[in-house]
C-alpha cells in the first residue's frame, strides 16, 4: 500500500503533505481552501480535487494558519554550543532575538522560539504542529542548501549573509565589507601574521574573512591562518591560548568572527603576558554593548541593526502574504577603540 493510501485510510493526511501532492507551499494550500482570489482558480480546484480525493481533514495546525491563531511566527536558532561546527548564538543574536520578538509584539504576533532542525521535512513537521504561519531564522547556521528547499514551502525569512544565489528572502549586514575594512586596518597598522578566529563553514564568517582576504592581501611579508571554532567564549580561549602557547611562530593580529571571540582571544593573549594593542591588535565584529565596556575597550565593526528586528519582521509578512520580498544588505563600518 502506498503512502498516500495509508494516509488516506488513517484520516492522517496533513497540510504539508497536501502541499506536496500539489506541488505548492503551505501558505498556498491554506489560502486555496479558504478559496482567496490570491491563488489562481486551477490552483484552487486542484488543491480541492486533491484534499477530497486524501480525505484531508483540517487538524489544530492546519486551522492555525487561518484567523487568530495564523498570528504566530517561529524564531529558529541555536541553543548550544557544540564545537567547532557550532552555530550557537552569540550574544548578538541574543540581542536580535529581543529586537524581532518586541517587532513581532507591538504587531499583536505570538513567538514560539524553536530550535534548529536536520531535514526540510522535520522543519516543515515542526513548523505546522506548532501553528507557525511564518519563520525567522536567526542565521543560516550551515543549512543554506536546506533553507533553499524550506522557502518553497513555508514563508520565511532569514537574518545572515545575503547571498545572490539565495532563493529566500534575507536582511544581514555586508558581512564581505566589514572584513575588507578589517583588513585595511590591520594592514595600515603593519601588521603581518594575522589569525582568523572563527568558523568559515558558516556564511557570515565566510563572507568576513573572504573580505579580509581580498584588502588584506598575501605576500612575503604577510601571513594569515585560520583557526575554526564554534561561538563559544571558553571554546575560543582555549583554541588560542593553544595555538599561541605550542606554535612558535608570533601573531601580531587577530581578526574575531564575533565581538565574544575577540575577548576571548584577548583573554588568551594577556595570560602569556602579551600586550593588547602592542604585540597583538585585536578586532571584533557586531558591536555588542561589551565591546565599549570591555578592558580594553574593542575595536569592532558596527552593523546597521538598529533596524534589523523591525526588518526581518516586515519582509516576513509581506511574504505570508504572498509578495516577492527583496533581501536586504545593511552597512557596516569601523570602531576604532583601544585593541
Amino acid at each position: 500500500m502506498s503512502d498516500t493510501s495509508n494516509e488516506r485510510s488513517s484520516g492522517r493526511i496533513t497540510m504539508v503533505d497536501l502541499a506536496r501532492l500539489a506541488g505548492v507551499s503551505v501558505p498556498t494550500v491554506s489560502r486555496a481552501l479558504r478559496n482567496l482570489d490570491s491563488v489562481l482558480p486551477e490552483t484552487r480546484t486542484r488543491i480541492h480535487a486533491l484534499a477530497a480525493e486524501h480525505g484531508f481533514v483540517a487538524n489544530a495546525a492546519a486551522q492555525a494558519l487561518r484567523g487568530r491563531a495564523a498570528r504566530k511566527t517561529a524564531i529558529v536558532f541555536d541553543f548550544q554550543s557544540s564545537g567547532p561546527g557550532s552555530t550557537s548564538p552569540d550574544a548578538f543574536i541574543f540581542e536580535l532575538l529581543g529586537d524581532v520578538a518586541h517587532a513581532l509584539t507591538i504587531r499583536d504576533f505570538e513567538v514560539t522560539l524553536c530550535p534548529r532542525e536536520n531535514s526540510v521535512e522535520r522543519y516543515e513537521r515542526q513548523l505546522t504542529e506548532i501553528g507557525a504561519s511564518g519563520a525567522i531564522f536567526l542565521g543560516q547556521g550551515g543549512q543554506h542548501e536546506m533553507l533553499q528547499a524550506l522557502a518553497a514551502r513555508f514563508p520565511i525569512i532569514v537574518w545572515g549573509a545575503v547571498l545572490p544565489e539565495a532563493l529566500y528572502c534575507a536582511v544581514g549586514s555586508d558581512n564581505f565589507k566589514g572584513g575588507q575594512l578589517v583588513g585595511e586596518e590591520l594592514k595600515g597598522r603593519k601588521r603581518t601574521s594575522i589569525l582568523l578566529l572563527g568558523n568559515p563553514q558558516t556564511e557570515q564568517v565566510r563572507l568576513r574573512f573572504e573580505g579580509f582576504r581580498a584588502s588584506y592581501g598575501v605576500g612575503q611579508h604577510r601571513m594569515i591562518e585560520t583557526l575554526p571554532v564554534g561561538f563559544s567564549y571558553e571554546e575560543a580561549y582555549r583554541a588560542v591560548l593553544n595555538r599561541i602557547k605550542d606554535t612558535p611562530k608570533r601573531l601580531d593580529g587577530i581578526f574575531a568572527a564575533t565581538d565574544t571571540l575577540a575577548m576571548a582571544a584577548i583573554r588568551a593573549v594577556r595570560e602569556i603576558d602579551l600586550v593588547v594593542p602592542d604585540d597583538v591588535a585585536v578586532v571584533g565584529y557586531n558591536d555588542i554593548p561589551q565591546s565599549q565596556a570591555f578592558d580594553p575597550p574593542l575595536t569592532t565593526i558596527r552593523e546597521d541593526d538598529r533596524r534589523a528586528g523591525s526588518l526581518l519582521v516586515e519582509k516576513l509578512m509581506q511574504i505570508r502574504d504572498g509578495v516577492r520580498a527583496s533581501s536586504v544588505r545593511l552597512d557596516v563600518t569601523l570602531v576604532r577603540r583601544a585593541t
